[in-house]
């Protein structure tokens, strides 16, 4: 008997639409099964022969889910390891939250265990597991902190702020009578979620049932379960948290950005999330979601295909400008929204300061052409009908309007990659500077030192070979010896008091003063010799951590710049413990450039001797530290300050804070020429260019694409 030609292609549409089945239940989507027949109707007696033997496999697997289940209820007034449970406070799909109390401690907290308990599977667990250790990760005023994992008898819990409030879902207060509250929330929000990004954390499940609002109206984020581990470099806190590959739907509808719904195994980014705000914010503001249909294959299609209807037509106490904040989240595709989650927080803070907002409302031109590309059937019988009236001049308008539009996202989005580029690059340094701090804390150090400047006291000589000669010098030397080697740190030095160099890790030019260097005078303060000591001497933590300058090296002729931190014995002051970092294309940062954008980053020079004489012609105020034409140890050539669109701020007292609040027009260039383009046919040509200040640091970060 002959086969069926059109059975294998049975199979296989039959495979597709249980697979889809699968991955809406398996989010927590379950579709309606009548609906589900109805879009397959040649695959009715195959799906309900399905349907029946799932409906068996959960009846028998229904009194494994109700022990499960029932053991959660239990707890009450029982004890978990150290804690002693007071009462249930809510429970999800997966986990229970109880009100718990630390018997040890007497600290009343928030205690999170799987309901499954026991027979919990290992992905169960696995899971539960990711979203200690991905809230665990962070510190931020906005994110209920975790406190700690534990497992007792077979049971996995963690335990974490107990916030005394309710959900934002549940929330009293009528936001769509109160914008002004609703866009002062979401930027706090919007806030803490750039506060997960930088660390390279996506959370993926941003709702309203995930942020808590405390009884002061302040909201906290909640529920990492989802989150999943951005590209861009591994962290050892974080290395295991989901692959950065989004290979399902997984999530709440509506809350899931479009991306994500295309069916393609493609990197989660941070879009995503800045998407799911944007759909908070539109229910804040109007008491409904923006995507919702009778079904979630319908409310699935909408967010695929529908714009949302704008929110001052189901608000009129929305603003324009809020309005167009609001859309702007909602952008179909992930480059139209805002670069970064902090990028539409400080939209927001803007509107509520009554400043002119990043956002603007989408021209009628570029919003036809969008819904053109998403609806290209539909599009071909109106542009037929458009061609006949006025086809060339409706052409014309669009190109012109494009351009437009498209340039004015270009320079946005460099200018948000060049915050964020700056963040990483700052993050760079603070690591570099806690690992500098805690040395110079060292007691050992501390005695070291102290012996040398006892000896430079009861000895004093100006003779370099005396005093790298004496075994006070000699065992600050072998101090720099045992230390382990850092990435991209070329040497550690060491300089008294008085500004000697005493130690250097490898050893050169010893017993020299550089009292005059940025590394040293800045790191002590310019009125140091005065009796005063400088902003960095007693302060603890980043304040105690000075970047300097870059300079010209008499040791090894490189161009640098030192991370210096000072050494104290009960506040009074030892010397100067410093690391030096050189020229290089991405100072070991992964995926720092790519194909189309470029980054740069221009550091300030130090002019003090013998620096002044290393370049012919005048000293430069600003060099070049990092560059993709340069090599490691590359001469840092000088940058015209010209080309910066704006001053950017340098402060001894607070280098690592961020304080950007240029708006993006203060921040771009339209006409940046590549200071390499000698080496590059094409650097020469103009360039579109973002800027973003390294904190207070005075370096400056560039980020710089082509103009097509």
């Amino acid at each position: 008997m002959a086969q069926d030609p059109s059975l294998p292609d049975t199979d296989e549409k039959l495979g597709d639409a249980i697979a889809a089945y699968l991955r809406l239940a398996e989010a927590g989507h379950p579709p309606d099964r009548t609906e589900f027949l109805a879009r397959y109707p040649d695959l009715g007696a195959e799906l309900e022969s399905f349907f029946a033997n799932d409906d068996d496999v959960d009846r028998l697997t229904q009194p494994l889910r109700d022990l499960a289940h029932s053991g959660s209820d239990s707890w009450q007034g029982r004890t978990l390891g150290d804690y002693e449970i007071l009462g249930e406070v809510g429970r999800g799909g997966m986990g229970v939250v109880y009100r718990a109390n630390h018997r040890g401690l007497g600290r009343t907290v928030a205690l999170k265990m799987i309901r499954a308990g026991r027979l919990a599977t290992r992905e169960d667990v696995e899971r539960f597991r990711i979203e200690a250790k991905a809230a665990a990760s962070l510190n931020h005023p906005h994110i209920v902190p975790i406190y700690d994992f534990e497992e007792h008898d077979g049971h996995q819990f963690f335990t974490m702020q107990l916030v005394q409030g309710r959900t934002l879902d549940r929330h009293d207060c009528d936001f769509s009578s109160d914008p002004r509250e609703a866009a002062r929330l979401l930027a706090l929000v919007a806030r803490a979620v750039h506060h997960a990004h930088q660390r390279r954390i996506i959370h993926r499940d941003l709702k309203p049932a995930n942020i808590l609002i405390d009884d002061a109206g302040e909201p906290h984020i909640t529920d990492f379960g989802l989150a999943a581990h951005a590209e861009g470099g591994e962290r050892p806190e974080t290395a295991d948290i989901d692959s950065p590959l989004d290979e399902g739907i997984l999530g709440t509808i509506p809350y899931i950005a479009p991306e994500r719904l295309s069916g393609k195994v493609q990197p989660v980014t941070t879009s995503v999330d800045i998407w799911s705000l944007g759909v908070i914010l539109y229910e804040l503001l109007t008491g409904e979601q923006p995507f919702r249909g009778k079904s979630e294959f319908q409310t699935l299609d909408k967010i695929l295909k529908q714009a949302p209807a704008p929110p001052r037509t189901l608000n009129r106490r929305i603003s324009r400008d809020l309005e167009a904040i609001c859309l702007k989240s909602l952008e179909k595709e992930p480059e139209r929204r805002y670069g970064s989650a902090l990028g539409l927080a400080r939209d927001l803070e803007r509107w509520l300061q009554r400043e002119p907002i990043e956002a603007r409302p989408v021209h009628r031109v570029v919003r036809a052409w969008s819904w053109c590309r998403r609806n290209p059937a539909g599009a071909g019988l109106i542009m037929g009908a458009c061609v006949v009236l006025a086809g060339v001049a409706m052409a014309l308008m669009l190109r012109i309007a494009e351009k437009k539009a498209a340039d004015e996202e270009k320079l946005k989005g460099l200018v948000h990659t060049a915050r964020l580029a700056s963040n990483v690059i700052l993050n760079r340094m603070q690591e570099w500077g806690t690992r500098v701090e805690a040395v110079a804390h060292s007691p050992e150090l501390q005695r070291l030192l102290s012996e040398w400047n006892r000896s430079a006291k009861e000895r004093p000589s100006k003779d370099p070979e005396d005093l790298k000669s004496r075994p006070e010098a000699r065992n600050l030397q072998a101090f720099l010896e045992r230390l382990p080697q850092e990435s991209k740190v070329v040497n550690w030095q060491i300089m008294d008091a008085l500004g000697v160099m005493m130690a250097r890790k490898p050893a050169a030019i010893l017993g020299v003063n550089f009292t005059e260097r940025d590394y040293f005078i800045g790191t002590l303060g310019p009125e140091y010799f005065k009796g005063t000591p400088g902003p960095h001497v007693g302060r603890v933590g980043p304040g105690a951590v000075h970047v300097s300058s870059v300079y010209h090296s008499q040791a090894d002729g490189l161009d640098k710049f030192d991370i210096c931190s000072p050494i104290l014995d009960a506040g009074n002051v030892l010397g100067v413990l410093a690391v030096s970092v050189t020229t290089d294309p991405t100072l070991g940062i992964p995926h720092m450039h790519e194909e189309q954008r470029k980054v740069v980053l221009v550091a300030p020079w130090d002019p003090s001797p013998p620096n002044d004489r290393r370049r012919e012609g005048a000293v430069p105020e600003f060099v070049i530290l990092l560059h993709p034409a340069m090599t490691p140890a590359h001469a840092a050539p000088a940058f015209d300050k010209r080309m910066f669109p704006c001053r950017f701020p340098r402060s001894c007292d607070m280098e690592f804070a961020t304080t950007d609040t240029l708006p993006v027009s203060a921040l771009a260039r339209r006409d940046y020429v590549d200071p390499f383009g000698s080496a590059d046919a094409r650097g020469g040509k103009s360039w579109f260019a973002g800027f973003a200040p390294v904190g207070n640091t005075g370096f400056v970060v560039i980020v710089q694409q082509r103009e097509e």
